[in-house]
């Protein structure tokens, strides 16, 4: 049986985006995005790797698939955020019409 060694983490930068790959279980990646010369993370996420280690990840169509699957997370994150904050106001709104009419400051 021959064994491939296959690299611990892989950093590469696409679209002025510095992205930092892990393989911490089989075909499974984590991978966090920062903007590049920045240290604040913009988004990080795990996803399936199909069979591809982390040795593959530089290839242009998985650095694609790797960055389509940022935006539309980060778009379902923050789709969610609002839908929180909107049930959040709308709760406070119910406290506030439910304290009587003298306590209110």
């Amino acid at each position: 049986m021959i064994q491939i060694e296959a690299s611990e983490s892989v950093t590469w930068t696409a679209s002025e985006l510095v992205l930092e790959a892990r393989s911490p279980f089989p075909d499974r990646l984590w991978v966090i995005v920062r903007h590049v010369g920045s240290a604040p993370v913009l988004w990080d996420g795990d996803f399936m790797g199909r069979g591809r280690t982390l040795d593959d990840l530089p290839a242009d169509d998985f650095t694609l698939e790797v960055l389509a699957r940022v935006v539309r997370d980060l778009s379902d994150r923050l789709g969610r955020l609002v839908y929180t904050q909107d049930e959040l106001q709308e709760t406070l709104r119910g406290i506030v019409a439910a304290v009587p009419e003298p306590l209110r400051a």
